[in-house]
């Protein structure tokens, strides 16, 4: 009987033991996520010094928790930094030609401004209109695009046919700017998996992009071999030294284009989106001689 009650005796020293250190190792652990938590910046994770199974999968799942909590602040803290920076180009692209036509306004109101004057101001003001108007277009695409409201609907599409299509549709645009276009027919009937008014779009934005930076030429080249299918537009640039090559499908670097060549800046970003939804990759080169090369590598 003696026996018995030492062993339980001693059975219950051990539970107490047991218990008294569990919970001391609980109370470290809260006091140590206190002072987690009341830091303002800290790498720091939960530490112990008891061999509890159930305390160290406790604290391993609280460390993933900090860990994840840190890094989508990180990432909270970088979409916010980049809303800013993206505000602060967007004002300033629609306060320019704003501001402008607001000018040109006062110009028209001058009494001594004579009557051909007061046209050449009415034709600035709608430049500056047709511009403001295209940032607003561009800004609301970028805006549709990435909250998904673009819902692609795949299918065959002929590349050569619809980016010929489309440039059919420039041909003016091409002959007043005295800009020669030349297209490589050897690989025209390349087959892809797209969305057709995407990938128009797409074509619509280079070929924009072409009129706007190009001069003299720009060749279109579509190749292909037993695994890959690519398409390049290229054109000759009068300023290659101003165009940094690793930034062009960059909103904000577009956007400083935009002020520098009088342009909407934000075609190329868009491409880069859209081509990404339907699966399809996209790259710039610029070559020594002025040639600048946008590369659509089409998914097989």
């Amino acid at each position: 009987m003696e026996y018995l009650l030492g062993v339980l005796i001693l059975l219950i020293l051990l539970l107490a033991s047991r218990y008294y250190f569990l919970l001391k190792g609980i109370n470290a652990v809260r006091k140590q996520l206190k002072t987690i938590h009341g830091a303002d910046a800290t790498n720091q994770l939960v530490t112990h010094d008891y061999h509890f199974f159930e305390l160290n999968e406790l604290i391993q799942e609280v460390n993933k928790g900090l860990v994840k909590h840190r890094e989508n602040l990180v990432q909270s803290r970088l979409k916010e930094q980049i809303l800013k920076e993206q505000m602060t180009h967007i004002s300033h692209d629609l306060r320019t030609p704003l501001a402008s036509i607001l000018g040109y306004f006062e110009l028209m109101n001058d009494a001594a401004a004579s009557t051909v004057e007061k046209n050449q101001y009415l034709k600035m003001i709608e430049k500056r209109a047709q511009l403001l108007q295209a940032l607003l277009t561009h800004y609301y695409d970028l805006a549709r695009i990435e909250s998904s409201e673009y819902h692609v609907q795949m299918s065959n599409v002929e590349v050569g046919a619809l980016l010929a299509e489309t440039l059919a549709l420039f041909y003016s645009d091409f002959s007043n700017k005295q800009i020669d276009v030349k297209v490589n027919q050897e690989h025209a009937a390349l087959n892809t998996s797209g969305d057709r008014d995407m990938l128009r779009r797409v074509f619509v934005n280079l070929i924009e992009n072409v009129l706007k930076h190009g001069v003299k030429q720009c060749k279109i080249i579509h190749q292909i071999n037993d695994e890959q299918a690519w398409t390049t537009i290229m054109n000759q640039t009068a300023k290659p030294n101003q165009i940094v090559i690793e930034q062009v499908f960059n909103r904000l670097y577009t956007a400083d284009l935009t002020r520098n060549f009088n342009n909407t800046g934000i075609g190329l970003t868009i491409v880069q989106l859209l081509l990404e939804k339907m699966g399809h990759q996209v790259s710039a080169q610029l070559s020594e001689a002025g040639w600048f090369s946008i590369v659509i590598h089409w998914r097989r």
